[in-house]
């Protein structure tokens, strides 16, 4: 609810984003360093996706449901953002098509340096081959695209709950 009007907060994913806070609530990320943060401690998600409207879509359903949000549109920037926020990331939303470099390809070298991070991996692709294709021993879960924001939080929830304060 919109801090001043108790109306439901709205956002919407175009060329020009536009996303509702409430004070305390989220902190997002930029791929570009922006920044805008809340006191709550919340789990922190990195997404990785190529297709930068499916990012922000992501991280706005992510951000509005009181999740911190990291994300990268490559997998220079999901390495970068990983080893800088090494510590501190509860799960990695992996798109399985990257260009340059595949998801699984990225995830395994983001297990190599944090074997217990969850991964939850994303793609457009038949679940049955891409999934044949995923033998981490981390715990980590498949989301067929497209999804809706309810799937995305289902699965997310199962993956990195939010911790009451």
């Amino acid at each position: 609810m919109h801090p001043t009007t108790n109306k439901p907060l709205d956002s919407t994913v175009s060329r020009k984003m536009s996303v509702a806070f409430s004070t305390g609530r989220c902190t997002l990320i930029g791929a570009e360093g922006e920044a805008y943060t809340s006191a709550e401690a919340a789990p922190t998600i990195l997404v990785v996706e190529d297709e930068a409207i499916l990012r922000r879509f992501v991280r706005t359903i992510l951000a509005q449901a009181g999740y911190t949000v990291l994300e990268a549109g490559s997998a220079a920037q999901a390495l970068k953002q990983f080893r800088s926020h090494q510590g501190g990331i509860d799960l990695v939303i992996m798109d399985l098509v990257i260009p340059g470099s595949g998801g699984l390809d990225i995830a395994n070298e983001l297990l190599a340096m944090r074997p217990e991070v969850k991964i939850l991996y994303t793609t457009g692709y038949a679940n049955s081959v891409m999934s044949q294709s995923i033998t981490t021993g981390a715990p980590s879960a498949m989301l067929p695209k497209p999804f809706s924001p309810d799937d995305l939080l289902a699965r997310v929830t199962e993956l990195a709950p939010r911790m009451s304060t």
